[in-house]
């Protein structure tokens, strides 16, 4: 006679594992099995147990090296592939071991990154020691050192026994932890590319410098390159020949006048310029210009001071010009706005050191008196 109390329990165990199959089969046949990474337990101890005092990229290559084996191997283990009955636990370790992986790659190609710039600046400490390249080497061993604690978390407990609290909350330190050395590694590219972009502008500047110093302008009539000036020191320094012109032509007096006036054109050059930079350049060579024929007016004995209020209007209209011009349009340099007020301010305080300068800001009070208010 046939034991119908234990047939049902045996039909349901059946009925568990042929359910189990069809869904391994619907969900989990077009991936392949992972081979298990085979790292000795030898390894795994000599890495853990005398860890370097100051970690270097290796340290945290090699840690990385024994982690993610380790990882892949408890993976292929509790591989749903692999077991017969449906084991929800297992499925949330495998899940969790797939997340760290997944972090263990973006610190690798973190670090990887770290050492090529390392090496690209192998020379250049005073680079090396900037903030940038400390913020990655902190973050990177905070990395380091909680893949220590993961490794030596996943080496001594049972795989089953993984889930729990404690591996969720490694793991979620693990991602923070990622997290800010992908932002250092970011903050640091962004660092070496500006100094790249620094690197190839000096040498296109050295190598323009070196071409245009092999060539010679043709002599001029009245213009200041008429004693043989080469264009290196037209087109790479206006200021300074301008500056040395006037100290050999004029009194110091004068020289020192002129000086001020090209201290105040080579600091609006100097300013940043996003937006109308054509402009700009053209309006800073129009003062540039008035300087030169200011020098050319007072290189006379017995100048004509017509000849001076002009070449002092080209300069005085030139800066009102670039602070017009900077004011109406809001993007194109806030600072040469401002540079621009505080150049009119100070080519006045400059004239009234010499007399052409007080005659010149005279005619300009009268005229702008009449406008206002006719003389009687």
């Amino acid at each position: 006679m046939k034991n119908h109390n234990s047939s049902p329990d045996k039909s349901a165990s059946k009925l568990e594992k042929h359910w189990w199959r069809k869904v391994k089969a619907i969900f989990f046949a077009p991936f392949k099995e992972r081979e298990p990474a085979g790292q000795s337990a030898s390894i795994l101890e000599q890495t853990l147990k005398e860890p370097s005092k100051k970690p270097t990229v290796k340290d945290w290559i090699k840690a990385i090296d024994v982690l993610q084996p380790l990882v892949q191997s408890v993976r292929s283990t509790l591989d749903p592939m692999r077991m017969d009955a449906f084991d929800l636990d297992a499925l949330g370790v495998n899940t969790y071991l797939f997340h760290i992986d997944r972090l263990l790659v973006k610190i690798r190609e973190y670090i990887l990154n770290y050492r090529y710039r390392q090496e690209q600046f192998l020379n250049q400490t005073e680079i090396l020691s900037k903030i940038e390249f400390l913020q990655v080497n902190e973050a990177a061993d905070q990395c380091y050192q909680r893949i220590l604690k993961l490794t030596d978390f996943i080496q001594k407990l049972p795989y089953k026994k993984l889930y729990s609290d404690e591996l969720i909350n490694q793991i979620h330190a693990l991602e923070l932890e990622t997290t800010t050395l992908g932002s250092a590694v970011r903050a640091m590219s962004q660092f070496c590319y500006r100094q790249e972009a620094l690197l190839q502008l000096t040498q296109l500047e050295q190598s323009l410098l070196q071409s245009l110093s092999q060539t010679r302008l043709p002599l001029g009539g009245n213009s200041l390159n008429a004693d043989g000036l080469n264009s290196h020191q037209m087109m790479y320094s206006k200021d300074e020949y301008l500056r040395t012109k006037s100290q050999e032509s004029l009194t110091d007096e004068q020289s020192e006048f002129i000086n001020e006036m090209i201290d105040i054109h080579e600091v609006l050059r100097k300013c940043y310029v996003v937006a109308r930079k054509m402009m700009v350049k053209e309006t800073l060579d129009c003062m540039a210009e008035g300087i030169e024929n200011l020098i050319q007016v007072m290189m006379q004995q017995n100048y004509d001071t017509n000849e001076a209020f002009n070449a002092l209007a080209q300069i005085f209209n030139a800066v009102e010009s670039l602070r017009f011009s900077t004011n109406r349009e809001s993007r194109c340099s806030r600072n040469l706005f401002e540079k621009a007020k505080i150049a009119r301010h100070q080519l006045r305080k400059i004239c009234l050191k010499e007399p052409v300068g007080q005659a010149f800001l005279k005619q300009i009070e009268v005229k702008r008196f009449s406008l206002v208010k006719p003389p009687k």
